[in-house]
């Protein structure tokens, strides 16, 4: 649970100290590679394709009410069964319950031959 955790803040924390660093970094090798005739390299391009993508992202989400497609996608009964099936899904190495699970669904008793996986 801990491992999860770390890696979980690493990668937020990385995102949002090194890419807006290595970002500007980026920024000012283009503005002087006309004069010291030094491109940069593709990681760098990388990390401003990456900010790019950031900006475009949160300013579509600033615009658009999220409260508003939450509650309509909260309503659908398809999305909250799919959510379910795949927390299931991460669990079901452990003890099965996925199988259980879609064969009590499906009326098919796990014993029977045409359930045989």
């Amino acid at each position: 649970m801990f491992h999860g955790y770390w890696i979980c803040l690493d990668a937020f924390l990385s995102f949002y100290s090194l890419v807006p660093l290595r970002s500007f970094l980026g920024i000012v090798t283009l503005l002087r590679a006309p004069i010291t005739k030094r491109y940069p390299h593709a990681g760098t391009l990388f990390d401003l394709m990456r900010l790019a993508i950031f900006v475009s992202v949160s300013a579509v989400l600033f615009l658009l009410d999220t409260s508003m497609w939450y509650h309509f996608i909260r309503g659908q009964q398809t999305i909250k069964l799919f959510v379910v099936y795949n927390v299931l899904e991460v669990r079901a190495p452990c003890d099965g319950l996925q199988i259980r699970l879609v064969h009590s669904s499906s009326r098919i008793q796990p014993n029977d031959a045409r359930c045989m996986i």
